[in-house]
């Protein structure tokens, strides 16, 4: 009776003390060994039950620690998740300021897009893109004496979507990017800006003369052909400025400063992903309406926030 009692004020102190639980049962498995080495007394019951104490509690210490690990691994998702929700947050609140404020600039400019259409962006990083075109346009003022865009989409060709001309109001480029549909194909990105340089900023196709040009290049990989796209972009920079957007782990950086104007600081960009292009927004259209200070009617900022 004196070892059962022993056994059960034992295990009350390993639950409610589980730093000395090893501890405990080595002293106690050590004293039943002198006990039955000197009288032969403790029986076959006593360390059975003795054994499944120790059992007990190195389950319940591995148990402890799964649960400590999984603690550990809730508290780092839970931060993360916070984070993201705050910068979520954060980009929400600002696009429902810029919303209800004025256009954040009113001089004249003329844009043409080259998107990547080629078969190595799903459709629905494809449609980020376009949406990525539609809140940029949605920072200037559209028509003829102020923005005009022109598209271009990258496949194993170049695709013009549409001039500079084609269309003179904001809804009518909002409608306009919407209806474009993906090519798929290679990635001609050389041809592209040939096509901008010889086709889309003449004035047949709504180039205005003393206009500043841009173009804004997006692509999640490499052109089928680098030294003809750095080749074909130092003659576009000859009469545009070109910003270029990397997206995703497989850009090729050396071609993108070959095709960013300098400094690469201000006009090339990398992103994680598509859905990250949102994160630049407002710096790019900073960028593009910093350009459009030799337009007449100049640059207007948004007032400071009310307090």
């Amino acid at each position: 009776m004196t070892v059962l009692h022993l056994l059960s004020c034992t295990l009350l102190v390993l639950v409610q003390h589980s730093k000395v639980w090893g501890h405990n049962i080595v002293n106690l498995r050590r004293g039943i060994q002198t006990h039955n080495a000197g009288t032969g007394t403790v029986d076959t019951m006593t360390k059975e039950k003795l054994d499944g104490l120790e059992k007990k509690f190195y389950e319940t210490g591995k148990e402890m620690q799964n649960k400590k690990k999984l603690q550990q691994k809730q508290l780092v998702e839970s931060d993360s998740l916070v984070s993201n929700l705050a910068d979520t947050l954060g980009n929400a609140w600002v696009k429902i300021k810029r919303r209800n404020a004025p256009k954040a600039c009113m001089g004249k400019v003329d844009i043409t897009f080259i998107i990547d259409g080629s078969g190595s962006v799903n459709a629905p990083d494809f449609a980020k893109q376009l949406q990525f075109i539609k809140s940029l346009v949605k920072e200037f003022n559209v028509g003829p004496n102020a923005l005009q865009v022109g598209v271009l989409q990258v496949c194993s060709n170049a695709v013009q979507e549409f001039n500079l001309n084609t269309h003179s109001t904001e809804a009518a480029i909002l409608a306009a990017v919407d209806r474009i549909k993906q090519k798929r194909g290679g990635t001609n990105t050389a041809l592209a800006l040939s096509t901008a340089r010889t086709s889309s900023f003449t004035a047949a196709e709504g180039d205005r003369p003393n206009v500043p040009n841009i173009v804004i290049v997006m692509t999640d990989g490499q052109s089928n052909n680098m030294v003809a796209t750095a080749r074909e972009a130092t003659m576009l920079r000859n009469i545009a400025s070109v910003s270029a957007i990397g997206v995703g782990s497989n850009v090729n950086t050396v071609e993108l400063k070959a095709m960013a104007t300098d400094p690469d600081s201000k006009y090339m960009f990398t992103v994680k992903d598509f859905c990250a292009l949102s994160n630049i927004e407002i710096t790019l259209a900073t960028v593009t309406c910093e350009e459009a200070t030799a337009a007449p009617t100049g640059i207007t900022t948004k007032p400071a926030p009310s307090s």
